[in-house]
């Protein structure tokens, strides 16, 4: 008898004890760092091709109009707005301000900060991978600040492209992210990441 409550008890014991599941990681993928206001340049190259496979240039009644919203008053959105509307009238848009136009490119950033440690695990894959792309640590750790960029064309209601990608930011450069504008003073900073799509490679 006192073996079989012996028996109970043990096993009450371990199974309180069992073990819990263990983290496990995800394959090997490589992820690009915004670092100069020349990526931002290229990201507004890359989003111009994606509109004319969307948009094409001439539409049934002539050039196509394109408005591109100043909603973003970062130091990211003005340089970003700007080179998108020099590659878009380079492409052949009709770059416009009007605000009545229903054709509009807009973008949101949010921004995102790991407080916990981000160890990389040192193989050979992620070595020569950190050593050909740009921005990776060489040292094995990761940078504790991203942003996720979506950029969308709209025409009135209808999404007719949208697209979403993550990128590395150093931490001293994530002020130059989220709206900034006079009208967003003293709001709370979640309050301050705004939508815009763009790039998924």
């Amino acid at each position: 008898m006192r073996a079989a409550a012996l028996a109970v008890v043990v096993a009450a014991v371990l199974a309180g004890c069992a073990p819990v599941p263990r983290p496990a990681g995800h394959e090997l993928s490589y992820q690009r760092k915004m670092q100069s206001a020349r990526h931002w340049e290229q990201l507004a190259r890359e989003v111009a091709v994606e509109v004319q496979k969307t948009l094409p240039v001439q539409g049934v009644s002539g050039i196509q109009q394109i408005t591109v919203s100043a909603d973003d008053r970062s130091d990211f959105g003005i340089a970003f707005r700007q080179f998108l509307m020099t590659r878009l009238r380079d492409a052949g848009y009709w770059v416009t301000d009007d605000a009545a136009n229903p054709t509009v490119l807009r973008w949101r950033t949010q921004k995102v900060v790991h407080e916990g440690d981000r160890p990389c695990a040192m193989n050979l894959p992620y070595l020569v991978g950190s050593l050909l792309t740009l921005g990776m640590d060489y040292g094995g750790s990761l940078p504790r600040s991203e942003i996720i960029l979506t950029v969308e064309l709209k025409r009135s209601s209808a999404v007719l492209w949208n697209r979403s990608a993550v990128f590395y930011v150093n931490c001293e450069d994530m002020n130059h992210y989220g709206s900034q504008g006079p009208e967003v003073a003293g709001a709370p900073a979640q309050a301050l990441g705004r939508t815009y799509g763009v790039v998924g490679r």
